[in-house]
């Protein structure tokens, strides 16, 4: 069985150099808490998935196995889902996204290439 999720919390745990019992401290758990996810023995909840997300600043898509970077997210949009960094569109709601998106495609603008310039930084 895959254990996506106890290795993204590892990861992500070592990335912001954080022992297990620090981790466990800052989201209110026990050290054998925090090993006993990072080995895929349980799994934490959603309410927790979540505070684990701002801790080691990733989301929880990305602890959950959804995206494959941590600051990407999924936006369903009618073009499809679309796998974006969260930081390209300034925390805008599902629904600004999907008018800018609407406005974008009416317009005949290359969504894609935008989407592409935002990810590579070239955009601000």
């Amino acid at each position: 069985m895959d254990n996506i999720i106890g290795s993204r919390i590892k990861e992500r745990r070592l990335s912001i150099n954080k022992t297990q019992e620090e981790l466990g401290l800052l989201v209110h758990v026990k050290k054998q808490t925090i090993s006993k996810w990072e080995k895929g023995i349980n799994i934490p909840d959603a309410d927790t998935l979540r505070e684990l997300s701002n801790i080691t600043g990733c989301t929880v898509d990305y602890l959950v196995g959804k995206v494959d970077i941590p600051n990407n997210i999924i936006i369903d949009c009618d073009e499809g889902k679309m796998d974006i960094d969260k930081t390209a569109y300034n925390n805008l709601s599902p629904e600004e996204f999907q008018t800018m998106m609407k406005f974008l495609k009416d317009a005949r603008y290359d969504i894609d290439g935008l989407i592409e310039d935002i990810k590579n930084n070239r955009i601000k």
